[in-house]
């Protein structure tokens, strides 16, 4: 239940979802999500925030095979992914892009500020999700958030990324 700002009514927040099995796309659980009452998701008061984060630019999946990943998610989406000379694969998800990468390519790309491939319990993935992208309106201003928060990051690029291992095991990046 919530009650908006400037409001007295308790109303729900409903959604509608549709969960794709586990073990359909490796490096995560995929679904859909329909907001029935998107005035109290996308209320204008609450997507301010602090950091100037705006939506998300990317998801970045690390798995072993790329382009076998990717045939998935172009048939599940209708849409067609892209393969880069390196191996990875991207497709587009509306405002935001999904990325595949190899784990060596994903700990190149990120040295240090890469997740662990284990999971909680220790025990090695061969697909995990490897890092998500924010956007946000001033890179400047993400920045001070971040050093007001004792985050460390590094600048990458146009990104600045929070290291795994002050992130839950998954890098957060913040790009303009």
């Amino acid at each position: 239940m919530l009650t908006l700002p400037g409001s007295t009514i308790e109303q729900e927040a409903r959604f509608t979802t549709v969960r794709f099995p586990r073990g359909a796309l490796q490096g995560g659980r995929l679904y859909y999500c329909r907001h029935e009452t998107p005035q109290f998701v996308w209320h204008p008061p609450f997507l301010s925030h602090a950091n100037g984060a705006a939506g998300i630019a990317s998801f970045t999946i690390a798995v072993p095979d790329p382009a076998k990943e990717i045939a998935q998610y172009e048939k599940i989406l209708d849409a067609a992914g892209t393969i880069a000379a390196d191996g990875s694969a991207r497709i587009s998800l509306g405002t935001a892009t999904l990325e595949l990468l190899t784990p060596a390519v994903l700990h190149t790309t990120l040295g240090s500020l890469a997740c662990d491939p284990a999971d909680a319990d220790g025990q090695k993935r061969d697909a995990y999700m490897a890092m998500v992208t924010i956007r946000v309106r001033d890179i400047t201003s993400a920045q001070d958030v971040l050093q007001r928060g004792g985050f460390s990051f590094e600048q990458r690029g146009d990104r600045l990324i929070v290291p795994a291992a002050e992130a839950m095991n998954c890098p957060i990046a913040f790009s303009g």
